[in-house]
């Protein structure tokens, strides 16, 4: 059985773009160079491709994310 506020928190929560963890738990490991590996909205792990001039990053649930 769920509990409503976990769910109300984890709805609001935001995501560390290094490693998926809620920002409560990590304060930020990505480097300030690579791009995201995880939604910072979901937690989900991205598709990133990363070219010569940038990279692009999208998310299975809320599409592109970023770009750079």
């Amino acid at each position: 059985m769920t509990d409503p506020d976990d769910a109300a928190a984890s709805a609001d929560a935001t995501f560390c773009p290094g490693c998926g963890r809620p920002t409560a738990v990590c304060a930020g490991c990505l480097w300030e160079y690579d791009p995201p590996h995880f939604c910072t909205t979901c937690g989900t792990r991205l598709a990133v491709l990363v070219k010569p001039t940038g990279w692009k990053a999208r998310c299975k649930v809320h599409g592109e994310v970023a770009a750079s």
